[in-house]
Parts: C-alpha cells; structure tokens; sequence
C-alpha cells in the first residue's frame, strides 16, 4: 500500500516539481527511515573498514541517484 501511495502522489508531484526538488526530500526521507529501521534493528553504522564506506558511496550515487532518478 505505501508503495502505491509513493507513486500516486510520486506522479503527481514529478508534474509541478522539478527533479532535484523532487528527490532531494525523496531520498532524505528514505535515508532517514531506513537509519532508523536499522538503529532499532540493532545495526552497526561505524566500524567497517574504508573500502566498505566507498562501496556504500558509490551505490548512492549510481543505482540510486543516477538509475532511480
């Protein structure tokens, strides 16, 4: 149901609103909710080497924010 909702109201909104006004509080709000599903979840945010936080970067910025928007 959220996931419909998201494009019903995605559909409308992506009509009146630029990309990068669209997705900035998209994405921010998704970023936040999962931070938060994975605090309760009892999941580590630091602590993993270097190279494991440049993966995370890069799946941001690619599949993310270039194949999502």
């Amino acid at each position: 149901m959220t996931v419909a909702a998201y494009l019903l109201i995605g559909r409308k909104l992506r009509k009146r609103l630029s990309l990068l006004t669209y997705i900035t509080p998209t994405y921010a709000e998704a970023a936040l909710a999962l931070g938060i599903a994975a605090w309760f979840g009892g999941q580590e945010f630091i602590g993993y080497p270097m190279r494991t936080y440049l993966v995370f970067l890069l799946l941001a910025i690619g599949p993310q924010i270039i194949g999502h928007s």
